[in-house]
């Protein structure tokens, strides 16, 4: 599908948490991390947005008057 070589395959199965391949153009692969700033974890905190009380009572709104979300 990307059009990686054969070695890559390994190499992604393995990757930790929080680490990427990068491949640009016609470059080879390479290993990423990708550490992110206290504020930007704040900012895409998607669990803590979905698990939130406001969101819960939009849910819970939203299945009380039958409008599909």
């Amino acid at each position: 599908m990307f059009n990686l070589p054969q070695g890559p395959a390994e190499v992604i199965s393995r990757l930790v948490k929080g680490t990427c391949l990068f491949k640009i153009g016609s470059h080879d692969p390479f290993e990423a991390i990708h550490i992110r700033s206290p504020l930007e974890i704040e900012l895409t905190d998607t669990d803590s947005a979905m698990k939130s009380a406001s969101t819960i009572a939009f849910n819970e709104e939203l299945i009380d008057t039958d409008v599909p979300a």
